[in-house]
């Protein structure tokens, strides 16, 4: 008989186990590229998660910094049975553009959920951003780095 994973390590463990790799089957057709949809992840992960007793939670929390506020995609992994989480905190570029920033949102889930659980994936899209522009310096995308507010 197999001993029942009781903390939240143990249920992440025998999460990362039974998770498939994604497949990419969207295409962008702007970058040239492929991708897996959101969708494509929850539909992996959530049955495996509530299989092994945990719980996936993606919120935008808003924070103060300085004079103004910045949106933070807060990515937590809930064991309910002991209390235990897991919690990750992304800075969200802003943007003037609902269209886009709700874009830029659902992109960040992705990447912080392949991210959180160690999930197999090939990076064709890193590569482009992280290619040198024609003054040498690496692209950054538009985004802009802030710190981190405390």
């Amino acid at each position: 008989m197999t001993k029942k994973a009781t903390t939240l390590k143990q249920k992440l463990l025998e999460l990362q186990k039974k998770l498939p790799v994604i497949t990419k089957d969207m295409k962008n057709p702007y970058f040239k590229s492929k991708y897996a949809d959101i969708n494509a992840y929850i539909k992996e992960i959530k049955p495996i998660a509530t299989e092994v007793g945990l719980v996936l939670l993606q919120t935008i929390d808003v924070l103060k910094e300085n004079e103004g506020f910045v949106n933070v995609l807060k990515t937590q992994v809930i064991d309910p049975e002991s209390g235990e989480e897991i919690t990750g905190r992304m800075l969200l570029p802003y943007v003037d553009d609902p269209q886009k920033q709700g874009a830029l949102i659902t992109y960040y889930r992705r990447y912080s959920i392949q991210s959180l659980f160690f999930m197999q994936a090939e990076d064709d899209d890193g590569n482009s951003v992280s290619t040198p522009s024609n003054d040498g310096k690496p692209q950054s995308g538009g985004f802009t780095r802030r710190k981190w507010p405390k």
